[in-house]
């Protein structure tokens, strides 16, 4: 027992740095919409309520596009956390059933790449999408979460890397 007293603050040692990586690996998510759009920013909770489809107009009445990344896109963690759904199947299953409600107009355009994402937010004057913060392609305009940007010290939408 007492060797395992005097081996435990080097044990807690041993295993501390395999936890403190955990927020050094984040990789941002920018929010875009057509460069036309005249918003520069939402709020996380405004954010969270388009990707769940509560809200589906901008403030001039026009309809909100969303355009998403597929699964196992950058991006799609993030989707997923900020809809509340710990699987595909559940977010499926919540805009499927805000859809057969009748609460929602269709179900968002899922793509198969963020090239996809950003041509189809580039296209459409009202479109918004996720994309991977890093080599935004021009075409899009890169909203502010609580009036930071990825980059910005603070910036709150981050996911954990994809796996190879």
């Amino acid at each position: 027992m007492r060797t395992l007293l005097r081996s435990l603050p080097l044990l807690t040692l041993a295993l501390l740095p395999a936890r403190l990586p955990a927020d050094t690996n984040r990789v941002a998510v920018a929010v875009v919409v057509h460069p036309g759009n005249p918003l520069d920013g939402l709020t996380q909770a405004e954010l969270g309520r388009v990707l769940r489809q509560e809200k589906q107009f901008w403030d001039d009445a026009s309809a909100i596009e969303l355009h998403l990344p597929g699964p196992g896109l950058p991006g799609r963690a993030l989707l997923l956390a900020e809809c509340g759904a710990e699987t595909e199947a559940a977010l499926k299953k919540q805009w499927l059933s805000r859809l057969f409600r009748g609460q929602s107009r269709r179900e968002p355009a899922q793509h198969d790449s963020p090239a996809a994402v950003a041509a189809k937010v580039a296209a459409q004057p009202r479109a918004l999408g996720l994309l991977p913060a890093s080599g935004l392609p021009a075409g899009v305009k890169v909203l502010a979460i609580e009036g930071r940007k990825p980059g910005d010290a603070g910036y709150a939408l981050t996911e954990a890397p994809l796996q190879p």
